[in-house]
């Protein structure tokens, strides 16, 4: 059952003619009364006035019959008997004498009424009538003198015509009232009302309140469209979806992200509708498989009342990934934001695969590593120079130590690989003199390129000085000279250090065959290899990760390692550092 809710027309003007009505008929009963009283009064006073006449008229009487002295009273009573009558005649009343309780006399009434009255005490006024009495002494006679009261219902009468039609042209002035306080008042309050509704901003003019009225409606609604196209921005322009459900599970407001990630159609959503219906579009498309229409429906509709679970994950058959996250509203509605996981989700797969893959890789290494230690260390007892062996064997001795020292380089690669996948590099800073470390780099390659009959110059300044990781550093430099002596058949490598914007740059030059352009950023990529490789006592060996490790180890300690080279012209690879290692979070 809808609740009575008044109108403003009802409010107002409705209590004002009310007023006007009530105070019509109090004032209409008051003045009634004050005439009734007035009258009743009045023909009260003239009965005492004529029946003092008539009295009167019987003390006149007796008085003449003192002065003539006669005795007998009857030829007075009835003289005035007859004056009595002349009197009544005049005066339009009644008039009656009761001698010993019986009625002697009777004039202007008719004998029924006459005895009535006079069968009552004290003479009292029948009905219709109104009656004045007193007793007259000398004869023992009851004078009663009666008056019609159809006099006074016709005052009264009157009275009552006044005033009714004085209420009356009240009542009609009141309506007048209350339909131009209606017109005036209550239509243009309409009116704004109106145009309120249909989001236009009034334009009342008249009234000053109502104009104010109007203005401040209008400033409101401004202020409103202000907020809503401010709201429409930030829903737009957020990245998650959003959609907006008020106490009856209605959808109120929703952003194109909304529409784009459910693959709604253009008009399928609009304000007012349902979750339900929202459902079972949903389900009408196949989004939740072969299931039960309403029971998924009703499912729905109860968590999202609940708002339990205020946060759950949904994988869709297309195989992306939604996180819905839920959060009650202050008009008991709900709102409901839908972030697409599906890369986060990749990400967690791929990330768990590598590390599967970085687990692998360092059991595997650390399982190769020990044996082909055990292999090296036995051929280097073997080949001692207390052990008597002939010269073919001890070549094939220090062949079997140069293969398995190789191979444990190839091991300790896959193994530093599988660390850096893995996250568990980590970089201790330390003061580092460039010039030292270079230094020891060249040292670990110079028999090599002796061997081949390469020079290998360094020119670092001494004075240079960086705050970085020496091991990592270390294994990055010499690295680097590896290459560069590995891949020269003739000619010379050269190390160079110049500084600069708080940073230094290690070169390393090489006179080899040159990389090319389409080669350069292939070579830092792992398990890759020139087809290439003059200048190597064997050719094809090694894994391909010296140069991936090397940038590895150049970006975790702040820097980079880029490649300048040419085809025939050399190669040279740079070596940019912070002077001062900064921890990233």
């Amino acid at each position: 059952m809808s609740r009575f809710r008044p109108s403003l027309q009802l409010v107002i003007l409705g209590p004002a003619l009310g007023l006007i009505l009530i105070g019509g008929i109090v004032l209409y009963l008051l003045v009634l009364r004050t005439i009734s009283s007035y009258a009743d009064q009045n023909i009260r006073n003239t009965l005492d006035a004529l029946l003092r006449g008539a009295a009167t008229i019987a003390d006149s009487e007796v008085d003449r019959q003192n002065r003539e002295g006669d005795m007998n009273s009857l030829s007075f009573q009835l003289n005035t008997r007859i004056r009595l009558e002349d009197f009544a005649r005049e005066q339009n009343v009644g008039i009656i004498v009761i001698a010993d309780g019986v009625v002697d006399f009777a004039t202007g009434i008719s004998e029924d009424e006459a005895r009535a009255i006079a069968a009552r005490p004290g003479h009292g006024a029948g009905p219709g009538l109104y009656a004045a009495s007193t007793h007259f002494s000398p004869w023992n006679w009851d004078l009663v003198v009666t008056k019609d009261a159809i006099d006074f219902q016709a005052l009264v009468s009157q009275v009552r015509a006044v005033y009714l039609g004085s209420t009356l042209a009240l009542l009609a002035v009141g309506a007048l009232v209350f339909f131009g306080l209606r017109q005036f008042l209550v239509q243009p309050i309409f009116g704004i009302a109106g145009e309120f509704a249909m989001g236009k901003s009034p334009t009342y003019r008249g009234i000053a309140e109502l104009e104010h009225l109007s203005k401040s409606i209008g400033d409101m609604l401004a202020t409103l469209q202000a907020r809503q196209q401010e709201q429409e921005m930030i829903l737009k322009s957020m990245s998650d979806a959003i959609a907006v459900y008020d106490g009856e599970t209605r959808l109120t407001a929703w952003n194109p992200q909304y529409e784009q990630l459910n693959r709604y159609p253009p008009g399928l959503l609009r304000r007012g509708m349902h979750l339900a219906d929202v459902i079972r579009y949903n389900i009408d498309r196949g989004d939740y498989g072969d299931v039960d229409a309403e029971e998924r429906i009703a499912k729905a509709l109860r968590r999202a009342r609940s708002l339990d679970p205020p946060r759950f994950e949904v994988e869709r058959a297309d195989g992306t990934s939604l996180e819905v996250r839920r959060a009650p509203m202050p008009d008991g509605g709900f709102v409901t934001t839908y972030t697409d996981i599906t890369p986060q989700k990749q990400s967690a797969r791929l990330e768990a695969s590598n590390e599967a893959k970085s687990r692998f890789l360092e059991n595997m290494s650390h399982d190769l590593r020990k044996p082909i230690a055990a292999v090296i260390e036995d051929a280097r007892v073997l080949a001692a120079d207390g052990m008597d062996l002939p010269p073919a064997s001890r070549s094939v001795l220090q062949s079997i130590e140069g293969n398995a020292t190789h191979l444990l380089g190839m091991v300790d690669e896959l193994l530093e690989m599988a660390r850096i996948e893995a996250g568990q590099v980590r970089v201790k800073p330390e003061p580092v003199p460039l010039a030292s470390l270079v230094d020891g780099a060249r040292r670990v390659v110079e028999r090599l390129a002796t061997a081949k009959g390469l020079s290998v110059a360094t020119e670092v300044d001494r004075r240079l000085t960086l705050v970085s990781d020496p091991r990592l550093l270390t294994r990055v430099v010499v690295n680097l000279l590896s290459n560069a002596v590995e891949y020269t058949a003739r000619g010379s490598v050269s190390v160079h250090a110049s500084q600069g914007d708080g940073k230094i740059a290690l070169h390393v030059t090489d006179t080899g065959p040159g990389i090319s352009r389409a080669d350069q950023e292939l070579i830092f990529g792992k398990f890759q290899r020139l087809q290439s490789t003059a200048g190597v006592t064997k050719p094809g060996v090694g894994l391909g990760l010296g140069l991936p490790i090397s940038r590895e180890f150049a970006r975790l300690l702040g820097g980079d390692l880029t490649l300048q080279s040419e085809v025939g012209r050399g190669s040279t690879f740079i070596l940019t550092l912070p002077l001062e290692y900064q921890q990233t979070s």
